[in-house]
């Protein structure tokens, strides 16, 4: 056994069999009356005991660190024996070999438990429900290896990903995904978000998951990874202090030093789909999805930016909705309106699906202005012309004190595009309201498309804007909980599925006739 220059291994022997440690605890206690049961691992069997000629001191310590009792009796011993000895000589490294007594005493060379958590009895390996698992010869207790889940985030940014260089081990000055293990009070979409802010200083948004890898090559213990795709919403690259340096890499400038095999394997799928999937023929499929049933609704008043909570009829459509998309697509993220109305019914639906909803300002409630909170026949007593014009030629009306619908079919449009081009190939899930969502498919079905040669111009629509005109915007009905698919394909838009609520109709719930002109 390793001691400070100048103490002979009799001093420790001396010290270990005289002197007394703390009164124990309650758990100290039970671990004693467990130790003397088990005569091979008693204190006199070791304790007092000189090392005989000949024998290296270490295999000593193999003998001491059979017992969990022992190595907490010699742990506290060699403490004060260092600090007794060398008062007032400086500072002393404290051995190594006794440091690691606990890993060497109880933990095998695989990382395997080695005593019993419950009784401090040796485990051995024993095939349990068709699998060898290590079980305790004494009290019966099996320990299953389970594995470490952690998560982590690709963090795109103009087709690049978001890489740290690790500044500890296990893979020290290698680059990896920001990632971290989940703690046992969080789940692991917090989790991911939490490791990328702590290792990179950056705030991330999460688009959905892009897959679950296993792994066996970390020294810690085999795992589960957790990978999401996100984007940054938010704060600076600052690399925290376990982590050297943070960049962003190109698909065909990724570095070749990455540290784990699960990053690897995330990373060349990444790459490939980044090398093949965002060019020509690929498909974005989005199901747009109406919200539940409000007060509001059943009452048929101009609804607009009032934050109205769902009714009890909406919960249900939103959940036959979740269920209904869960049961049909396998969808990448969920899009919604920031109003409480889609975002319950949102919520509802990424629980189906494993989700986490995120906010979309393009999918806001057309602003009726002053309308708002009004019935249909208030606003014809207030404003019959205006109401009128609504009725007859609705591109041409702006709302006093609100916006027009081609300002929101701009806006929605325009959020559209860019979720086809951050989600190719992919499936989204989009939770808006009536007039927005009979906007975006009037747009989609009569020739809206961002292809070469595009312009504001173009297209059938009156007034300058494109795929839409004052017939369709009417002819297009929207009910509570109803689901419409339209895919966006090399430029243009097809849509699959228009108005379908047969989820409702399955759940008991009866199509009921909405006021359209709200």
């Amino acid at each position: 056994m390793l001691l400070p220059m100048g103490h002979e291994r009799s001093d420790l022997t001396c010290l270990v069999g005289s002197w007394q440690p703390p009164p124990l605890r309650g758990t100290e206690k039970r671990q004693r009356r467990a130790d003397k049961q088990l005569p091979s691992r008693r204190p006199d069997s070791v304790v007092g005991t000189e090392c005989p000629p000949g024998q290296k001191p270490e295999s000593a310590l193999s003998l001491i660190s059979r017992s969990p009792c022992i190595e907490r009796r010699l742990n506290n011993v060699c403490s004060h024996y260092i600090r007794e000895r060398t008062r007032g000589q400086g500072a002393i490294q404290f051995p190594r070999h006794l440091k690691n007594i606990r890993e060497r005493g109880k933990m095998g060379a695989e990382g395997d438990m080695r005593f019993c958590s419950q009784c401090a009895g040796r485990l051995v390996p024993k095939v349990i429900e068709g699998r060898e698992r290590l079980i305790c010869q004494a009290c019966g207790f099996i320990f299953y290896r389970d594995p470490k889940v952690a998560a982590g985030v690709l963090v795109e940014r103009a087709g690049q990903v978001l890489l740290a260089r690790r500044g500890i081990h296990p893979g020290r000055g290698l680059w990896y995904l920001p990632s971290g293990f989940v703690e046992c009070d969080e789940r692991p979409e917090d989790a991911a978000v939490r490791e990328v802010k702590e290792e990179t200083g950056l705030d991330v948004a999460l688009e959905g998951l892009l897959g679950i890898y296993t792994y066996r090559d970390d020294p810690r213990g085999p795992g589960i990874l957790i990978l999401y795709r996100g984007h940054a919403v938010g704060g600076e690259l600052s690399p925290c202090h376990e982590v050297t340096e943070v960049a962003f890499f190109a698909p065909d400038s990724l570095p070749t030093d990455i540290a784990f095999a699960s990053h690897r394997r995330a990373l060349a799928e990444w790459r490939s789909r980044a090398g093949s999937g965002r060019g020509e023929g690929t498909t974005t499929r989005f199901i747009l999805v109406r919200h539940g049933r409000t007060a509001w609704n059943r009452e048929v008043r101009f609804r607009g930016r009032e934050d109205l909570p769902l009714d009890e009829v909406g919960l249900k459509q939103a959940e036959a909705a979740g269920r209904r998309i869960a049961a049909t697509w396998s969808v990448s993220a969920v899009y919604t309106s920031p109003l409480r109305r889609a975002r319950q019914t949102a919520q509802a639906i990424a629980k189906a699906l494993g989700l986490t909803p995120q906010p979309l300002e393009g999918l806001l409630d057309l602003d009726y202005g002053r309308w708002q909170g009004l019935s249909p026949q208030e606003v014809e007593e207030r404003d019959g012309d205006l109401y009128a014009a609504w009725l007859r030629s609705p591109l041409t009306v702006q709302f006093p004190g609100g916006e027009s619908l081609a300002q929101v079919r701009e806006r929605a449009l325009a959020a559209v595009l860019e979720l086809a081009r951050r989600h190719p190939g992919e499936t989204v899930v989009l939770v808006g309201h009536q007039a927005v969502n009979k906007v975006l498919l009037g747009a989609v079905l009569t020739g809206a498309h961002a292809g070469p040669g595009w312009s504001q111009a173009q297209g059938p629509g009156s007034a300058g804007h494109p795929g839409l005109d004052d017939s369709l915007f009417w002819r297009i009905e929207q009910d509570t909980g109803a689901i419409n698919v339209f895919e966006y394909r090399e430029g243009t838009f097809v849509v699959t599925l228009l108005n379908d609520t047969c989820h409702l109709l399955m759940n008991g719930y009866q199509r009921v006739k909405q006021g359209a002109q709200t």
